[in-house]
């Protein structure tokens, strides 16, 4: 189901992203074309704004890489996170599933 508020351009900039991100080497519009199916006037026009941001960096022969904003971004946020909160469901899930395992006479208490 199809979001009411989708923002196009945003979809097709984090999926080119994400195909540099996958990459082991910077990619060329034509690389990026090849891989989509995005129009190159749309990769070219992403590619130029997200360098501008500092997202990703031209490399040789005008092909493109990520910078490390993306990570520093993740790092920051990483930083703010409650890692007992965030984990919380995932360990509930896992101390219910050991209960139902849990042969029978043994409480699991020391």
């Amino acid at each position: 189901m199809k979001n009411k508020y989708s923002v196009p351009a945003l979809a097709k900039g984090m999926a080119i992203i994400e195909m540099l991100a996958a990459s082991r080497d910077a990619l060329g519009i034509t690389d990026i074309y090849e891989r989509s199916g995005l129009p190159k006037s749309s990769i070219f026009t992403i590619l130029s704004e997200l360098e501008n941001l500092g997202y990703v960096a031209r490399a040789e022969a005008g092909k493109y890489q990520l910078t490390l904003k993306l990570y520093n971004v993740g790092m920051e946020r990483l930083s703010k996170l409650d890692i007992r909160q965030a984990a919380r469901p995932e360990m509930e899930a896992i101390a219910q599933q050991a209960e139902v395992h849990r042969p029978p006479g043994r409480s699991g208490k020391r």
